[in-house]
This record gives structure tokens, C-alpha cells and sequence, in this order.
């Protein structure tokens, strides 16, 4: 009994940790170019590479 519930929760938790996505969306309200600085790295977001 005791393994299946080890099993069952250790299952569980594979699922949800899959289940996560790490995205970040960033926009301009009036659709003008702008630089956003990640973890140290710059990024150029421009019309053209949307």
C-alpha cells in the first residue's frame, strides 16, 4: 500500500512539473520598438519579429 501511494504521488509530481512553461510577453502600446534586458542579455522586440 505504502509503494503504490509512493508511486501515485511520485507520478503526480512528474506530471505537474512537466506541465509548467516559463514564457514572457512583452508589448508596446503604441506599437514603437523598444530593448528589454533578460538575465543580462539585451533584446531588440520590433514589428518585423513578431
Amino acid at each position: 500500500m505504502k509503494k503504490l501511494l509512493f508511486i501515485s504521488i511520485f507520478l503526480l509530481g512528474t506530471l505537474v512539473s512537466q506541465a509548467q512553461n516559463a514564457s514572457a510577453v512583452f508589448f508596446s502600446e503604441n506599437g514603437e520598438a523598444f530593448t528589454v534586458i533578460m538575465n543580462g542579455l539585451r533584446k531588440t522586440i520590433s514589428r518585423r519579429q513578431m
